[in-house]
């Protein structure tokens, strides 16, 4: 079963591999190779086509007069986040390798619970299931990130090409055509090459705004899992502890109570590096978050803005807008639920540690021994209790995943968030056809 080991070790190392292509700089290494080069490009394009697409888009709100133009602006949001996760990923790429090294440091630290075979293949089948569900959601980020891009970019494409050949509006070279994105550029657009010129900058920067987005939630998104599958672990092997006391109730095998407070003191390591992993994985991301949030709140009220304008009839255009209001608003909604979601089930496991331990019954291991507490049987006594009495106190606090300083993400603010969309949507739909 080794090999199964080494297979997650190989994942952990991948990612690392991974990092380095964003961690582009080596001070250690002053030499210019082939590879280094194309990461100093490949970076250095995404961050820069990312920059002038927001800027192009923001210095364009100034032509936005009403409601419905302003709603136009939604795709700001997805930027800027995309942005911001990948400039905060780039400063703290070393935060983000050592968050990769203390989760192979939990890895070892649940080995050591295991005390035979059964135990070690059922660990390793939990993480091999986890390394599994990772890359299906690393492919299928991407690809519900880019691919849906791709089509938000294309869609003007055929709103052109149907109005070109079935609604009776000729284009050439000199009418207004349609872009992905509402934008300021420093050209006119009055010819079929500027119009390439200016679809190929909004393609290509807004699939760059949506890599930077897909990998930065695909490295928190692992981070979170893996915390909830530590905890999972950790509680599992807890729960198991309650034979292991009842044993200790009427024993006075040195051996025993040697055994069983090597047990718990490898839960209270464990569970102390699950701490300080989830407070440095805070530190971390705890600013991108506040973006995700902030943008999140702001990109649904613009949504709703946007659902109570639109006209609904069977025209392209208005097929075309439903469809990328939709779209965008599911995008926004999925993202959010996943780190809401994860938050949640992190706070959840976290106090379910403190009942792990509660359930134990291990007050009765001093209650039901008859004996005198002498000598070294009773310093043993003293110290299992002791350790388990302060880590029931620290199990009970709370793990609290915050968006800054104002947001607490929760299956509660997920549910906030949404209705506050879905409530405005409605209330504005019913006063614009009510006027």
């Amino acid at each position: 079963m080794n090999w199964l080991n080494d297979d997650f070790e190989l994942f952990m190392k991948r990612i690392l591999i991974s990092l380095n292509h964003v961690k582009f700089w080596d001070k250690n290494s002053f030499n210019m190779s082939i590879k280094k080069i194309i990461d100093i490009f490949f970076n250095i394009s995404l961050v820069t086509l990312s920059f002038f697409l927001i800027l192009s888009i923001a210095v364009d709100i100034k032509n936005s007069h009403d409601l419905s133009s302003f709603a136009k602006l939604d795709p700001l949001c997805f930027h800027l986040i995309g942005f911001s996760k990948w400039i905060t990923g780039m400063l703290k790429i070393d935060d983000i390798e050592n968050l990769v090294l203390r989760m192979k440091r939990c890895h070892k630290l649940c080995l050591n619970y295991n005390e035979n075979d059964t135990d070690y293949r059922q660990y390793i089948t939990k993480v091999l299931e986890f390394k599994r569900y990772m890359i299906k959601f690393t492919y299928l980020w991407l690809l519900i990130c880019v691919g849906g891009m791709t089509q938000w970019c294309l869609n003007p494409v055929i709103y052109d090409l149907f109005n070109n050949f079935y609604g009776g509006v000729k284009i050439n070279s000199t009418s207004s055509r349609s872009l992905p994105f509402p934008g300021a550029f420093p050209w006119t657009i009055d010819s079929t090459s500027k119009y390439i010129l200016t679809f190929t900058f909004q393609f290509f920067s807004s699939l760059s705004t949506a890599f930077e987005l897909a990998i930065f939630d695909i490295l928190n998104v692992i981070f979170l899992a893996n915390a909830c599958l530590n905890f999972q672990h950790l509680n599992e092997n807890l729960v198991k502890n309650h034979n292991d006391i009842m044993i200790i109730r009427f024993s006075k095998s040195h051996k025993t109570i040697l055994q069983f407070k090597k047990k718990l003191r490898n839960c209270i390591v464990h569970h102390q590096e699950l701490l300080e992993f989830i407070a440095k994985l805070k530190i971390v991301f705890s600013y991108p978050m506040f973006i995700v949030c902030l943008d999140s709140t702001i990109a649904l009220c613009l949504v709703s803005f946007e659902a109570s304008s639109i006209e609904i009839n069977s025209s392209i255009e208005s097929i075309t807008k439903i469809i990328n209001m939709v779209q965008y608003w599911l995008g926004i909604v999925t993202e959010l639920f996943i780190y809401c979601f994860l938050a949640t089930k992190i706070e959840d496991l976290g106090l379910r540690t403190a009942d792990a331990i509660y359930v134990c019954n291990w007050e009765q291991s001093m209650v039901n021994y008859h004996d005198e507490f002498i000598g070294d049987h009773r310093q043993m006594m003293l110290e299992i209790n002791h350790m388990i009495t302060f880590s029931i106190m620290r199990a009970q606090k709370p793990i609290i995943i915050n968006g800054g300083l104002f947001y607490v993400l929760s299956l509660q603010t997920f549910k906030a968030l949404v209705g506050l969309s879905v409530s405005n949507a409605i209330v504005l739909r019913q006063l614009s056809e009510g006027t």
